[in-house]
């Protein structure tokens, strides 16, 4: 089983080329796919081409699932190349969409290739993050106890309820939690996690 990956956080990149515009969007993915292909083209419904490309870690066989599209650009200029952009960086778990604008000047098969290329290149190259692999744990704690679960780089809060008490769920590894002996917590799954700076 995969514990750590290279991929992406959201990120929007824009330029034109030759009169048409072009707009990257690099996001990560889980199993929500074809849900933000198709958030992706309504939002963009009166975009002349959506072009999209993805790398998706298989959870049963740690393999990676690839596609790509073209949306009606010649084929081979705009899925395939973004797709290997996303190989270059070694990218899995995320999605590279190139919106196009047509500006009424052609760009032949090499100027395809190169706007989305590049496009997808500048998208992604400011984004890329490591995800590691955390639990997810569910605890009833007092207010003190969630001012020192907040100071602490290594947790992230994903919600509270709050009453007298508090219902809160967090995202941590295991031996960050164990250091919290007050605290009684019930791990309830797994997910990834970026990893910045602060808490590498």
């Amino acid at each position: 089983m995969i514990e750590e990956y290279i991929g992406v956080r959201n990120n929007i990149y824009e330029c034109n080329v030759r009169r048409s515009k072009f707009i990257g969007i690099c996001m990560p993915i889980q199993d929500n796919v074809k849900l933000l292909i198709k958030e992706i083209k309504a939002k963009y419904k009166d975009a002349t081409h959506v072009c999209y490309a993805y790398r998706l870690i298989d959870n049963n066989s740690s393999n990676v699932v690839e596609n790509c599209s073209d949306d009606q650009e010649p084929n081979g200029t705009a899925g395939l190349p973004m797709l290997n952009v996303l190989k270059s960086f070694d990218v899995n778990n995320s999605i590279i969409f190139v919106v196009r604008y047509y500006g009424g000047v052609k760009l032949g098969v090499a100027g395809l290739i190169d706007a989305y290329k590049n496009t997808a290149i500048n998208c992604i190259k400011d984004s890329i993050v490591n995800y590691k692999k955390c639990n997810i744990y569910n605890a009833t704690i007092n207010y003190n106890q969630l001012a020192n679960l907040q100071k602490n780089k290594l947790i992230k809060i994903l919600e509270c309820k709050f009453n007298d008490i508090i219902d809160c769920q967090f995202v941590c590894s295991e031996s960050t939690i164990k250091e919290y002996r007050d605290i009684s917590y019930k791990n309830i799954g797994e997910c990834f996690v970026e990893v910045n700076n602060e808490n590498n």
